[in-house]
């Protein structure tokens, strides 16, 4: 009788721990769930501002691109207006020495 009650007692006592075991495996799971989660919370926001700070540097890139542009379009305008002055210069004075040879 007596080791029936002791092969009941220990029955329960091991149900009682695999129920806690159970219960523990089951919170670290949760944790483990929660953590990875907000591991990829947090990646998701740095890749978000990686992107905006490199939507930054490309727009940042497009303004020096377009005013390297601008400067070299108006470096090519002044460089040919100088030209046709000196060729305006040339005609005058080839002019000149025809009016003077004449």
């Amino acid at each position: 009788k007596q080791a029936a009650a002791e092969a009941t007692a220990q029955k329960k006592q091991l149900a009682e721990e695999r129920k806690q075991a159970a219960a523990e495996a089951a919170a670290q799971k949760r944790q483990a769930v929660a953590e990875a989660a907000a591991q990829k919370k947090q990646l998701e926001e740095e890749r978000k501002q990686a992107a905006a700070d490199g939507a930054t540097q490309k727009k940042q890139l497009e303004v020096d691109r377009k005013q390297a542009a601008a400067e070299a379009a108006a470096k090519k305008q002044q460089l040919e207006e100088e030209r046709k002055q000196v060729a305006d210069q040339k005609r005058q004075e080839a002019e000149q020495r025809k009016i003077e040879i004449a």
